[in-house]
């Protein structure tokens, strides 16, 4: 006994001073690893003190700075560049973590003790420097796209109809510049791209009196898509350069591939529950298991930042694991990781049209390997920039991207009628303290939507951005639900003060289905209501802001089920 005790005197000192560096290890990795993590994903209360936890050092607006810098990998691009280089977006969190590991003193001396940064205490961040080192290089060749369109043209008729009037069809052919991409150099690979000349020729929708009409595109077409190096080797190499050892070099990458993950918007302008695509079209649903559409085609608009960014396809909501199908037949041009697509396969198809399935979990196909319609090409998962398992599927023509959903019978307006949760949408107004929380009212709403066919959930959301959902603490309160549109003009004076709800809701709608008319594909449909370039008019004056708050608010309004 006394020797235990002997023993025990004599080693525990040795014990407690093993045990105090093993903690000292773990809240200085907590410090310098998770904390920032917590900071970039949002679960930190309080996300600037997270980031910059272990130092001293504090800038309030640093997160801000890394968006704004990261948001410049693409700029000076145009719409048609874009559509190309999606997959490579460079993340803002990925930019800050690297910054903040590999400039922080604390994790530099590790590797590199004799580092200048040795005399500097505190992480400083640099954003603008580590975006230099990371942003993605893309290489660019300018080819002439040749559009031939017929057109039905009138001859004869003469001066007071002495001759028969006859139509003919004639060409019109239109040239103009455009950018292929030939190479993306970014930190997972060198992708290397080449194509053959293709023929696109499609008929116009609308009848003519000469019947109908072809517009056939002539442009170029993805053989094949290589990558040069290993994945991530650009990454390792750039770990290399900062001296970082081959044990932290693993390490390092395995961690900053968790930061892997853009800004997702999901939501959109979605079809109901009960659609499902039509058979027998061009293309094969890709998903058979589910038709849930999360996020539609079209453009966002970031909530906060309110920058405009094209998805360039729809996401289709399914468990991971679930079969992926060959929407046409085809010869795959790519099928491996890219970037934020994570594990991709494209395939190239006849008349110009290619189908590009993003974020698989297993990839079933190799690259130049023939494929039929409905043969297995993958599993769905959540690999790339995604928040969860979906398929990202796209549909490009002559390269550019359209709507899927045209190819599977889905013609609906983007804001037609979509019947409110009363209930759900009560209880969510309430939680604001809304004087429109009444079961009379928002069935008034309702009603007016289902009467001229407009969702009356974007009927709400203009409530919302224009009347903060008037407020039941606001002395007007029952003058202003008979008229939170403003209609007329304005609720408290002249014709828009003696209405009912009911009444000020189908004007308001009146005013959306008339501002709707005309807009370009492209265009974001609630943009477009107050955009400055609409024939018909604005809703609002102040565009950009309202755009955004009414958007915001719609996607949060249009998911309560």
């Amino acid at each position: 006994m006394k020797a235990l005790g002997a023993l025990w005197s004599s080693t525990w000192p040795y014990i407690l001073g093993i045990g105090a560096i093993l903690i000292i290890c773990i809240v200085a990795y907590y410090a310098i690893f998770e904390l920032p993590k917590e900071a970039i994903l949002g679960t930190a209360t309080d996300p600037t003190q997270a980031f910059f936890s272990g130092t001293k050092e504090e800038q309030s607006d640093v997160l801000e700075d890394y968006q704004t810098v990261a948001a410049r990998w693409n700029e000076d691009l145009n719409d048609h560049q874009l559509s190309q280089v999606d997959p490579y977006e460079l993340p803002w969190g990925w930019l800050a973590i690297m910054d903040r590991t590999l400039n922080d003193p604390q994790f530099i001396k590790t590797y590199d003790p004799e580092a200048e940064v040795m005399e500097q205490k505190n992480f400083i961040p640099k954003p603008e420097e580590m975006f230099e080192e990371v942003r993605p290089i893309f290489t660019w060749e300018t080819r002439e796209e040749k559009t031939v369109e017929q057109i039905c043209v009138a001859v004869g008729g003469g001066v007071n109809g002495a001759t028969p009037k006859s139509y003919v069809v004639k060409e019109r052919t239109t040239i103009v510049n455009k950018e292929l991409l030939m190479k993306a150099n970014t930190m997972q690979n060198e992708f290397v791209y080449a194509y053959e000349p293709s023929i696109n020729t499609s008929k116009k929708t609308k009848s003519s009196k000469c019947g109908k009409l072809t517009k056939t595109v002539y442009w170029f077409a993805v053989t094949s898509v290589e990558t040069t190096k290993k994945d991530w080797e650009p990454m390792q190499e750039l770990l290399v350069k900062r001296n970082v050892i081959e044990k932290d070099q693993k390490f390092l990458m395995d961690y900053w591939m968790e930061y892997l993950v853009a800004d997702e918007s999901e939501g959109g302008f979605l079809p109901d529950d009960s659609w499902s695509p039509v058979a027998g079209g061009t293309l094969l649903w890709p998903v058979p298991a589910s038709h849930r559409i999360t996020s539609s085609f079209g453009v966002r608009i970031h909530p906060i930042t309110g920058v405009r960014k094209m998805h360039n396809g729809v996401d289709i909501g399914a468990p991971q694991g679930t079969t992926v199908l060959a929407s046409a037949d085809g010869t795959v041009v790519y099928a491996a990781a890219m970037g934020n697509a994570g594990n991709a396969v494209i395939l190239q198809h006849e008349n110009g049209m290619q189908t590009r399935y993003y974020h698989l979990f297993r990839i079933n196909v190799k690259s130049g390997q023939e494929v039929q319609s409905g043969q297995t090409i993958g599993e769905v998962g959540t690999t790339g920039s995604s928040t969860g398992p979906h398929l990202h599927f796209e549909v490009r023509t002559s390269g550019n991207p359209v709507d899927p959903m045209d190819f599977f019978g889905y013609t609906g307006d983007p804001l037609k009628y979509r019947a409110l949760h009363i209930a759900a949408i009560q209880q969510w107004l309430q939680a604001r303290n809304s004087a429109l929380a009444n079961v009379k009212t928002l069935k008034m709403i309702d009603a007016a939507g289902k009467a001229k066919n407009v969702d009356p959930h974007l009927l709400l959301a203009i409530t919302g951005a224009e009347q903060s959902f008037v407020p039941a603490s606001h002395p007007q309160a029952s003058r202003i639900i008979r008229n939170p549109w403003n209609v007329f003009g304005s609720w408290s004076t002249g014709k828009g003060s003696t209405l009912t709800t009911g009444e000020s809701a189908r004007i308001a709608a009146n005013t959306i289905i008339k501002l709707s008319k005309g807009r370009p594909s492209q265009v974001n449909p609630i943009e477009w209501l107050s955009s400055r370039d609409n024939p018909s008019g604005y809703y609002a004056g102040d565009g950009d802001n309202w755009t955004r708050n009414v958007s915001a608010l719609y996607d949060q309004l249009s998911k309560m089920k």
